[in-house]
């Protein structure tokens, strides 16, 4: 097979649309999976077990055993064959292989020969990632330990399911209670002037007969009510400054993914926030997955010495709060030609400027996610003079 050769899933689009409806934080795996993948080196044999997803750019390690590795650019992985089988994937000997001999992970101090992996499948077809084992030393890994091998990489499956189902439960309880402080804010103003006219017509009110009565009875009526919905406010207020994530946590996220790529590549990486540190955020792992895409694509066309910037602000326009989030880059730029093709959603992709190879769904997946999110999407490019990708997205105020 030609060495320059990247696959790519004939579903590759439906693939990673899987991959990113289960919303998984990468960063907080780690811990979850470390009695599976240790378990599985022991089966295997191996001096390394990893737990790998793949998206668009990049192969993400949520879990490791025996090596300390977070991420490579995918097209220098060895899984991103492995997600192109329904079975398994086994390499005797690195070295020897056309596509990896030149590889540093095979050349280096690692010094790697074997390789084995598994698909990750959600269902037919659509595999996310892979469990994979790798070590220094040549094997032949046998029919029942495979079967062994097969069965963890199923629970690992089905932990991230697991995972996902709890995340959407997590949202749409989130999403009701957004739905009561929405409710209970709303009735504050009618109940508001309700109380007032209640308390006008009592004053004015000279018979003490049943008319008072009834109008002291909707005057208690309605302060109870509004007593009501002052408590569900402040609950609704203290749930979320325990619990909420926001765009200082979604600013240490993306420095702790992307600022290895960057430093391996010699590119400067800053995250600035304009304004609203401390909102909360809705919709954490769709806007991480918009701003990760953009912030890989403008890695990857931006030289060595150039600059990336990711600027957060929180806004009020027309009376609605608006998170706008700008990803800008010093490099290569977009020709009119490019630009008019990604407005048209057009799949296309060009080797970076190290020549990294481009698989072409990025920027229609940022293109869905925004849309998905009522939002818009902007793109202002010039050949020579960088990229600037501009994200407005609806957003609900629910605390500071």
């Amino acid at each position: 097979m030609n060495a320059n050769y990247f696959p790519i899933p004939e579903n590759e689009l439906d693939r990673l649309g899987s991959l990113y409806d289960l919303n998984l934080d990468y960063t907080q795996l780690q811990d979850d999976f470390k009695d599976l993948i240790y378990l599985a080196a022991k089966i295997a044999g191996t001096e390394v077990s990893l737990i790998n997803l793949i998206d668009t750019y990049t192969q993400w390690t949520i879990s490791s055993h025996g090596m300390h590795t977070r991420q490579m650019p995918r097209e220098d992985s060895i899984c991103q064959y492995t997600i192109l089988e329904n079975n398994h994937l086994q390499i005797s000997n690195l070295s020897t292989d056309a596509r990896f001999k030149n590889q540093s992970f095979v050349r280096g101090p690692l010094n790697l020969r074997y390789y084995f992996g598994i698909p990750l499948q959600l269902e037919e077809g659509k595999n996310i990632g892979t469990l994979c084992f790798l070590d220094q030393a040549t094997h032949r890994m046998g029919k029942e330990r495979i079967n062994y091998l097969k069965i963890i990489a199923k629970e690992i499956v089905t932990r991230l399911k697991s995972y996902s189902k709890i995340d959407k439960l997590e949202t749409q309880l989130s999403d009701c209670e957004q739905s009561k402080k929405k409710v209970a804010h709303d009735i504050r103003s009618p109940l508001s002037g309700i109380i007032w006219l209640s308390q006008v017509l009592e004053q004015q009110n000279t018979d003490p007969g049943e008319s008072l009565q009834y109008i002291q009875m909707i005057l208690q009526s309605s302060r109870t009510l509004m007593e009501l919905s002052d408590e569900m406010l402040s609950n609704y207020r203290k749930s979320h400054q325990d619990s909420s994530f926001n765009l200082g946590m979604l600013k240490e996220q993306l420095l702790q993914l992307y600022a290895p790529q960057t430093l391996k590549k010699g590119v400067a990486l800053e995250v600035i926030i304009l304004q609203g540190e401390n909102f909360s955020l809705r919709h954490k792992s769709k806007v991480m997955q918009i701003v990760g895409n953009l912030l890989s694509n403008a890695i990857k066309f931006t030289p060595t010495g150039g600059n990336v910037y990711v600027i957060f602000d929180w806004q009020l326009a027309l009376g609605s709060h608006i998170l706008k989030v700008t990803v800008s880059d010093s490099g290569v730029g977009m020709s009119p030609e490019q630009l008019e093709r990604f407005s048209n959603a057009a799949l296309f992709s060009t080797p970076g400027t190290q020549k990294e190879q481009g698989f072409g769904f990025g920027l229609p997946l940022v293109s869905q996610h925004v849309a998905e999110l009522q939002g818009h999407l902007q793109v202002h490019s010039q050949l020579g003079q960088g990229t600037s990708f501009t994200v407005i997205l609806p957003q609900e105020e629910i605390g500071a």
